[in-house]
Protein backbone atom coordinates (compact mmCIF):
# COMPACT_ATOMS: atom_id res chain seq x y z
CA UNK A 1 0.00 0.00 0.00
CA UNK A 2 1.27 3.61 -0.50
CA UNK A 3 2.03 5.54 2.27
CA UNK A 4 -0.27 6.45 4.75
CA UNK A 5 -1.08 10.43 4.56
CA UNK A 6 -3.66 12.11 6.59
CA UNK A 7 -5.47 13.40 3.31
CA UNK A 8 -6.09 9.91 2.39
CA UNK A 9 -9.45 9.43 4.38
CA UNK A 10 -11.14 12.72 2.05
CA UNK A 11 -12.69 10.88 -0.62
CA UNK A 12 -15.31 12.59 -3.14
CA UNK A 13 -17.87 10.60 -4.62
CA UNK A 14 -20.16 11.55 -7.50
CA UNK A 15 -22.80 9.52 -8.48
CA UNK A 16 -23.85 8.16 -12.13
CA UNK A 17 -27.22 8.31 -11.81
CA UNK A 18 -27.74 6.82 -15.62
CA UNK A 19 -26.38 3.83 -14.45
CA UNK A 20 -29.08 2.36 -12.23
CA UNK A 21 -30.74 -0.92 -13.32
CA UNK A 22 -32.53 -4.01 -12.40
CA UNK A 23 -30.04 -6.62 -11.96
CA UNK A 24 -32.38 -9.50 -11.44
CA UNK A 25 -36.35 -9.95 -10.38
CA UNK A 26 -36.90 -13.16 -8.41
CA UNK A 27 -40.58 -13.08 -9.38
CA UNK A 28 -39.63 -12.81 -13.29
CA UNK A 29 -37.26 -16.25 -13.34
CA UNK A 30 -39.40 -18.29 -11.16
CA UNK A 31 -42.48 -17.28 -10.48
CA UNK A 32 -45.10 -15.58 -7.64
CA UNK A 33 -44.24 -15.92 -4.27
CA UNK A 34 -40.25 -15.26 -4.36
CA UNK A 35 -38.07 -13.45 -3.00
CA UNK A 36 -34.03 -12.82 -3.06
CA UNK A 37 -31.94 -10.38 -1.02
CA UNK A 38 -28.72 -9.96 0.37
CA UNK A 39 -25.98 -10.41 -2.19
CA UNK A 40 -22.25 -10.55 -2.00
CA UNK A 41 -21.11 -10.17 -5.37
CA UNK A 42 -17.47 -10.96 -6.95
CA UNK A 43 -15.63 -9.75 -10.29
CA UNK A 44 -12.67 -11.39 -11.78
CA UNK A 45 -12.48 -8.39 -14.26
CA UNK A 46 -13.83 -9.72 -17.31
CA UNK A 47 -17.02 -7.64 -17.34
CA UNK A 48 -19.25 -11.28 -15.42
CA UNK A 49 -20.89 -10.71 -12.09
CA UNK A 50 -20.86 -13.76 -9.74
CA UNK A 51 -23.66 -13.11 -7.21
CA UNK A 52 -24.35 -15.25 -4.44
CA UNK A 53 -27.62 -14.36 -2.81
CA UNK A 54 -30.43 -15.28 -0.46
CA UNK A 55 -33.29 -16.32 -2.17
CA UNK A 56 -36.26 -18.93 -1.02
CA UNK A 57 -36.33 -22.51 -3.41
CA UNK A 58 -39.83 -23.12 -2.87
CA UNK A 59 -43.08 -20.89 -2.98
CA UNK A 60 -44.59 -19.06 -0.32
CA UNK A 61 -41.93 -20.87 1.84
CA UNK A 62 -40.12 -18.39 4.36
CA UNK A 63 -36.53 -20.07 4.20
CA UNK A 64 -33.25 -18.97 2.46
CA UNK A 65 -30.65 -20.92 -0.19
CA UNK A 66 -28.10 -19.57 -1.59
CA UNK A 67 -28.32 -18.71 -5.34
CA UNK A 68 -25.42 -18.61 -7.57
CA UNK A 69 -26.25 -16.12 -10.70
CA UNK A 70 -24.10 -14.97 -13.27
CA UNK A 71 -24.46 -11.95 -16.00
CA UNK A 72 -22.65 -9.50 -17.63
CA UNK A 73 -22.32 -6.01 -15.87
CA UNK A 74 -24.77 -4.16 -18.43
CA UNK A 75 -27.62 -7.30 -18.48
CA UNK A 76 -30.61 -8.42 -16.35
CA UNK A 77 -30.17 -11.62 -15.45
CA UNK A 78 -32.79 -14.38 -16.32
CA UNK A 79 -31.23 -17.52 -14.71
CA UNK A 80 -30.03 -18.76 -11.73
CA UNK A 81 -28.30 -21.98 -10.13
CA UNK A 82 -29.66 -23.32 -6.54
CA UNK A 83 -26.15 -23.59 -5.56
CA UNK A 84 -26.59 -24.32 -1.85
CA UNK A 85 -27.71 -25.70 0.73
CA UNK A 86 -30.67 -28.22 -0.73
CA UNK A 87 -33.31 -30.57 1.11
CA UNK A 88 -33.43 -33.70 1.84
CA UNK A 89 -36.38 -34.59 0.62
CA UNK A 90 -38.87 -32.48 -1.77
CA UNK A 91 -40.64 -30.57 0.01
CA UNK A 92 -38.95 -31.33 3.55
CA UNK A 93 -38.41 -27.82 5.95
CA UNK A 94 -34.63 -27.54 6.91
CA UNK A 95 -32.04 -28.77 4.90
CA UNK A 96 -29.42 -31.76 4.92
CA UNK A 97 -25.96 -31.29 4.72
CA UNK A 98 -24.63 -34.56 3.02
CA UNK A 99 -23.79 -37.53 4.50
CA UNK A 100 -22.79 -38.23 7.71
CA UNK A 101 -19.29 -39.97 8.03
CA UNK A 102 -17.23 -37.71 10.97
CA UNK A 103 -19.48 -34.84 10.85
CA UNK A 104 -21.28 -35.30 13.74
CA UNK A 105 -23.44 -31.99 13.72
CA UNK A 106 -24.82 -33.25 10.51
CA UNK A 107 -27.61 -34.95 12.18
CA UNK A 108 -29.18 -31.45 12.96
CA UNK A 109 -30.99 -29.76 9.83
CA UNK A 110 -30.43 -25.77 9.79
CA UNK A 111 -32.71 -23.37 8.65
CA UNK A 112 -30.97 -20.77 6.75
CA UNK A 113 -28.34 -20.72 4.48
CA UNK A 114 -28.23 -16.72 4.03
CA UNK A 115 -25.75 -13.64 3.80
CA UNK A 116 -23.40 -15.35 2.10
CA UNK A 117 -19.39 -13.72 1.62
CA UNK A 118 -17.07 -15.23 -0.67
CA UNK A 119 -13.49 -15.69 -0.34
CA UNK A 120 -11.67 -16.44 -4.01
CA UNK A 121 -8.85 -18.48 -2.28
CA UNK A 122 -7.13 -21.85 -2.97
CA UNK A 123 -7.10 -23.82 0.83
CA UNK A 124 -6.64 -27.35 1.02
CA UNK A 125 -8.96 -29.02 3.49
CA UNK A 126 -8.23 -32.28 5.24
CA UNK A 127 -6.18 -33.11 1.98
CA UNK A 128 -9.13 -32.04 -0.13
CA UNK A 129 -8.22 -28.48 -2.46
CA UNK A 130 -11.38 -26.23 -2.93
CA UNK A 131 -10.40 -22.51 -4.87
CA UNK A 132 -13.60 -20.65 -3.08
CA UNK A 133 -14.79 -20.20 0.70
CA UNK A 134 -18.14 -19.24 1.60
CA UNK A 135 -19.02 -17.83 4.81
CA UNK A 136 -22.76 -17.34 6.02
CA UNK A 137 -25.46 -17.09 8.09
CA UNK A 138 -27.20 -20.08 9.62
CA UNK A 139 -29.62 -21.29 12.76
CA UNK A 140 -30.63 -24.70 13.84
CA UNK A 141 -34.01 -25.41 12.80
CA UNK A 142 -35.28 -26.27 16.57
CA UNK A 143 -34.60 -22.70 17.21
CA UNK A 144 -36.83 -21.22 14.52
CA UNK A 145 -40.01 -23.65 14.72
CA UNK A 146 -41.63 -20.80 16.26
CA UNK A 147 -41.24 -18.23 13.23
CA UNK A 148 -42.35 -21.27 11.20
CA UNK A 149 -45.41 -21.85 12.77
CA UNK A 150 -45.69 -17.86 12.77
CA UNK A 151 -45.01 -17.09 9.38
CA UNK A 152 -45.83 -20.21 7.33
CA UNK A 153 -48.48 -21.69 9.00
CA UNK A 154 -46.93 -24.74 9.17
CA UNK A 155 -47.01 -27.97 11.11
CA UNK A 156 -44.44 -26.45 13.60
CA UNK A 157 -45.01 -26.69 17.44
CA UNK A 158 -44.04 -23.51 18.95
CA UNK A 159 -41.29 -24.34 21.88
CA UNK A 160 -42.77 -24.53 25.16
CA UNK A 161 -41.31 -21.30 27.57
CA UNK A 162 -40.50 -18.87 24.36
CA UNK A 163 -42.56 -16.03 22.90
CA UNK A 164 -41.83 -17.07 19.34
CA UNK A 165 -41.59 -13.74 18.14
CA UNK A 166 -38.24 -13.61 17.15
CA UNK A 167 -35.36 -16.51 17.47
CA UNK A 168 -32.61 -14.54 15.59
CA UNK A 169 -30.17 -14.87 18.64
CA UNK A 170 -29.67 -18.31 17.50
CA UNK A 171 -28.09 -16.82 14.48
CA UNK A 172 -24.62 -18.43 13.83
CA UNK A 173 -22.02 -18.31 10.80
CA UNK A 174 -20.92 -21.53 8.97
CA UNK A 175 -18.04 -22.02 6.46
CA UNK A 176 -18.69 -24.19 3.08
CA UNK A 177 -15.38 -24.80 1.33
CA UNK A 178 -16.60 -25.18 -2.63
CA UNK A 179 -15.23 -25.32 -6.35
CA UNK A 180 -16.42 -23.44 -9.37
CA UNK A 181 -17.18 -19.63 -10.50
CA UNK A 182 -15.70 -19.74 -13.46
CA UNK A 183 -17.12 -17.67 -16.85
CA UNK A 184 -20.25 -20.04 -17.81
CA UNK A 185 -23.90 -19.98 -17.88
CA UNK A 186 -24.13 -23.54 -16.72
CA UNK A 187 -21.54 -22.96 -13.65
CA UNK A 188 -23.10 -25.37 -10.62
CA UNK A 189 -20.92 -24.55 -7.65
CA UNK A 190 -20.92 -27.85 -4.98
CA UNK A 191 -21.04 -27.57 -1.69
CA UNK A 192 -17.88 -30.38 0.01
CA UNK A 193 -17.48 -29.83 3.19
CA UNK A 194 -19.29 -27.96 6.24
CA UNK A 195 -18.57 -26.87 9.33
CA UNK A 196 -20.26 -25.33 12.29
CA UNK A 197 -18.63 -21.95 13.24
CA UNK A 198 -19.61 -20.00 15.87
CA UNK A 199 -16.82 -17.06 16.69
CA UNK A 200 -17.15 -16.07 20.54
CA UNK A 201 -15.99 -12.63 21.83
CA UNK A 202 -15.69 -11.39 25.78
CA UNK A 203 -19.54 -10.20 25.41
CA UNK A 204 -22.51 -11.03 27.21
CA UNK A 205 -24.13 -13.54 25.19
CA UNK A 206 -27.31 -12.07 22.96
CA UNK A 207 -30.39 -11.35 25.15
CA UNK A 208 -33.42 -12.98 23.32
CA UNK A 209 -34.62 -10.65 20.05
CA UNK A 210 -31.29 -9.95 19.68
CA UNK A 211 -29.42 -10.77 16.54
CA UNK A 212 -26.59 -13.35 17.32
CA UNK A 213 -23.87 -13.66 15.18
CA UNK A 214 -23.68 -13.65 11.19
CA UNK A 215 -24.20 -11.25 7.88
CA UNK A 216 -20.35 -11.38 7.43
CA UNK A 217 -18.44 -9.53 4.86
CA UNK A 218 -14.67 -10.41 3.54
CA UNK A 219 -11.87 -7.69 2.45
CA UNK A 220 -7.91 -8.01 2.32
CA UNK A 221 -5.84 -5.17 3.21
CA UNK A 222 -2.23 -5.41 1.77
CA UNK A 223 0.08 -6.97 3.90
CA UNK A 224 -2.48 -6.53 6.90
CA UNK A 225 -3.98 -10.23 5.38
CA UNK A 226 -7.54 -10.65 4.93
CA UNK A 227 -10.16 -9.78 7.18
CA UNK A 228 -13.72 -10.91 8.24
CA UNK A 229 -16.36 -8.56 9.95
CA UNK A 230 -20.29 -9.75 11.18
CA UNK A 231 -22.67 -8.45 13.06
CA UNK A 232 -23.08 -9.40 16.36
CA UNK A 233 -25.86 -8.78 18.96
CA UNK A 234 -25.24 -7.68 22.23
CA UNK A 235 -26.30 -5.51 24.78
CA UNK A 236 -24.98 -3.32 28.37
CA UNK A 237 -27.28 -3.78 30.88
CA UNK A 238 -31.09 -3.71 29.61
CA UNK A 239 -30.23 -1.75 26.53
CA UNK A 240 -29.95 -4.00 22.88
CA UNK A 241 -28.04 -3.16 20.34
CA UNK A 242 -26.28 -4.47 17.36
CA UNK A 243 -22.62 -3.77 16.79
CA UNK A 244 -20.20 -5.40 14.49
CA UNK A 245 -17.03 -6.98 14.93
CA UNK A 246 -13.57 -7.91 12.69
CA UNK A 247 -10.90 -9.88 12.97
CA UNK A 248 -7.66 -10.83 10.68
CA UNK A 249 -8.97 -14.05 9.14
CA UNK A 250 -6.47 -17.10 9.40
CA UNK A 251 -6.63 -20.88 8.31
CA UNK A 252 -4.41 -23.48 9.73
CA UNK A 253 -2.13 -26.25 8.33
CA UNK A 254 -5.64 -28.31 8.24
CA UNK A 255 -8.05 -25.43 6.15
CA UNK A 256 -9.97 -24.24 9.03
CA UNK A 257 -10.77 -20.66 9.92
CA UNK A 258 -10.01 -18.72 12.65
CA UNK A 259 -10.88 -15.15 14.02
CA UNK A 260 -7.66 -14.78 16.41
CA UNK A 261 -8.37 -11.32 17.10
CA UNK A 262 -11.74 -10.45 17.29
CA UNK A 263 -12.53 -6.70 18.22
CA UNK A 264 -15.74 -4.48 18.25
CA UNK A 265 -16.10 -1.68 15.45
CA UNK A 266 -15.72 1.97 16.01
CA UNK A 267 -18.47 3.67 15.37
CA UNK A 268 -16.76 6.99 15.62
CA UNK A 269 -18.15 9.32 12.99
CA UNK A 270 -21.14 7.03 12.10
CA UNK A 271 -24.37 9.20 12.22
CA UNK A 272 -27.90 8.73 11.46
CA UNK A 273 -30.13 10.01 8.61
CA UNK A 274 -30.76 12.99 11.35
CA UNK A 275 -27.27 13.55 11.69
CA UNK A 276 -26.71 11.74 15.43
CA UNK A 277 -24.33 9.38 16.46
CA UNK A 278 -25.31 5.98 15.93
CA UNK A 279 -25.80 2.93 18.71
CA UNK A 280 -26.42 0.73 16.31
CA UNK A 281 -24.44 -1.07 13.30
CA UNK A 282 -25.31 -4.43 11.81
CA UNK A 283 -25.42 -5.38 8.07
CA UNK A 284 -21.90 -4.19 6.64
CA UNK A 285 -20.36 -4.84 3.94
CA UNK A 286 -16.24 -3.57 3.27
CA UNK A 287 -13.88 -3.27 0.76
CA UNK A 288 -10.58 -1.80 0.41
CA UNK A 289 -8.88 0.32 -2.08
CA UNK A 290 -5.12 -0.03 -2.48
CA UNK A 291 -4.93 3.15 -4.80
CA UNK A 292 -6.03 5.38 -2.08
CA UNK A 293 -4.89 3.08 0.54
CA UNK A 294 -8.67 3.42 1.38
CA UNK A 295 -11.62 1.63 3.26
CA UNK A 296 -14.93 1.70 1.82
CA UNK A 297 -18.01 0.34 3.63
CA UNK A 298 -21.37 -0.25 3.47
CA UNK A 299 -24.53 -0.22 6.23
CA UNK A 300 -28.10 0.14 6.76
CA UNK A 301 -28.67 4.32 7.53
CA UNK A 302 -30.49 4.22 10.72
CA UNK A 303 -33.31 4.52 11.71
CA UNK A 304 -35.72 2.27 9.65
CA UNK A 305 -38.65 3.40 8.51
CA UNK A 306 -41.55 2.75 10.74
CA UNK A 307 -43.37 -0.64 11.75
CA UNK A 308 -40.15 -1.79 8.72
CA UNK A 309 -38.00 -4.76 9.77
CA UNK A 310 -35.49 -3.83 7.24
CA UNK A 311 -33.99 -0.33 6.48
CA UNK A 312 -34.89 2.39 4.00
CA UNK A 313 -31.79 3.51 2.96
CA UNK A 314 -27.95 2.90 2.77
CA UNK A 315 -24.95 4.88 3.42
CA UNK A 316 -21.62 4.44 1.92
CA UNK A 317 -18.81 5.34 4.79
CA UNK A 318 -14.89 5.25 4.51
CA UNK A 319 -11.58 5.66 6.18
CA UNK A 320 -7.62 5.41 5.69
CA UNK A 321 -6.80 1.34 6.07
CA UNK A 322 -4.99 2.49 9.37
CA UNK A 323 -7.42 3.94 10.80
CA UNK A 324 -9.51 1.27 10.95
CA UNK A 325 -7.18 -1.15 12.04
CA UNK A 326 -5.48 1.31 14.43
CA UNK A 327 -9.31 2.67 15.34
CA UNK A 328 -7.42 5.99 15.20
CA UNK A 329 -9.95 7.92 13.16
CA UNK A 330 -13.41 8.51 12.36
CA UNK A 331 -15.42 7.16 10.08
CA UNK A 332 -16.93 9.66 6.96
CA UNK A 333 -20.08 9.55 5.19
CA UNK A 334 -19.46 10.11 1.31
CA UNK A 335 -23.12 8.68 -0.40
CA UNK A 336 -26.12 7.94 0.31
CA UNK A 337 -29.51 5.95 -1.51
CA UNK A 338 -32.44 6.56 -0.74
CA UNK A 339 -35.87 6.39 -2.74
CA UNK A 340 -36.78 10.16 -3.51
CA UNK A 341 -35.81 13.49 -2.40
CA UNK A 342 -38.72 13.52 0.44
CA UNK A 343 -37.07 10.02 2.05
CA UNK A 344 -35.30 12.31 4.78
CA UNK A 345 -38.57 14.73 4.95
CA UNK A 346 -41.26 12.16 5.61
CA UNK A 347 -38.86 9.80 8.26
CA UNK A 348 -38.03 13.75 10.58
CA UNK A 349 -41.73 13.96 10.40
CA UNK A 350 -42.23 10.29 11.45
CA UNK A 351 -40.07 10.55 14.64
CA UNK A 352 -40.41 14.14 15.33
CA UNK A 353 -37.24 15.27 14.89
CA UNK A 354 -35.46 17.99 13.28
CA UNK A 355 -32.99 17.10 9.74
CA UNK A 356 -29.16 18.87 10.34
CA UNK A 357 -27.64 17.72 7.80
CA UNK A 358 -27.31 17.27 3.89
CA UNK A 359 -26.02 14.04 2.39
CA UNK A 360 -24.24 13.21 -1.29
CA UNK A 361 -27.68 11.15 -2.32
CA UNK A 362 -28.86 9.55 -5.01
CA UNK A 363 -32.59 8.87 -5.39
CA UNK A 364 -33.75 5.42 -7.05
CA UNK A 365 -37.59 5.90 -6.94
CA UNK A 366 -37.39 2.43 -5.74
CA UNK A 367 -38.30 1.60 -1.98
CA UNK A 368 -36.17 0.24 0.84
CA UNK A 369 -32.77 -0.46 -0.19
CA UNK A 370 -31.66 -2.84 2.04
CA UNK A 371 -28.74 -5.36 2.55
CA UNK A 372 -26.17 -3.26 -0.04
CA UNK A 373 -23.19 -4.72 -0.88
CA UNK A 374 -20.09 -3.84 -3.16
CA UNK A 375 -18.88 -5.91 -6.36
CA UNK A 376 -15.78 -7.13 -5.65
CA UNK A 377 -12.23 -9.08 -6.66
CA UNK A 378 -12.09 -12.37 -5.20
CA UNK A 379 -9.79 -11.12 -2.38
CA UNK A 380 -12.92 -8.82 -1.00
CA UNK A 381 -11.04 -5.78 -2.94
CA UNK A 382 -11.97 -2.76 -5.11
CA UNK A 383 -11.37 -3.72 -8.63
CA UNK A 384 -11.48 -0.12 -10.28
CA UNK A 385 -9.86 2.49 -7.97
CA UNK A 386 -12.31 5.01 -9.78
CA UNK A 387 -15.56 3.35 -9.29
CA UNK A 388 -17.76 1.77 -6.40
CA UNK A 389 -20.48 -0.62 -7.81
CA UNK A 390 -23.47 -1.30 -5.63
CA UNK A 391 -25.93 -4.00 -6.04
CA UNK A 392 -28.96 -3.36 -3.29
CA UNK A 393 -32.22 -5.25 -2.45
CA UNK A 394 -35.69 -2.99 -2.90
CA UNK A 395 -38.88 -4.21 -1.79
CA UNK A 396 -42.63 -2.41 -1.91
CA UNK A 397 -43.29 -4.29 1.12
CA UNK A 398 -41.56 -6.32 4.29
Amino acid sequence: PPPHRPDARVVQLRWRRDSLMLVYDAKKVHGNHRFVHSPTVLNNGDGVDHIFTCHNHIPWTFSDWVYYINRREDQEALTTVAMYPGVRYPGQFGVWWGDLGDWPWQHNYYWNACEPAVLARTITYRRQTFNNIMFHTSMPVERFNCIRYLVDGLNATAPPNRTCLDESEANEIHVVYFDGLRNTETLTPLQHKFLRFSPTVNKPQPRPFEYGIGQPSIATFGTNGTWLFHTYGDSEGVYTRWNVHFSPLHFDDNGEPHLPQLRELSKQGITDLFGRPVNLLSNVDVTYDAHRDMVYMLTDLYPFPLNSRVSGAAQILSISRRGLLDQSEPWRQVGVIYEDEAYPARLAAAYGVELSMPHNAIHTGLKRHHNPSFVKAGDGNLLDPHRLRIYFTSADDT
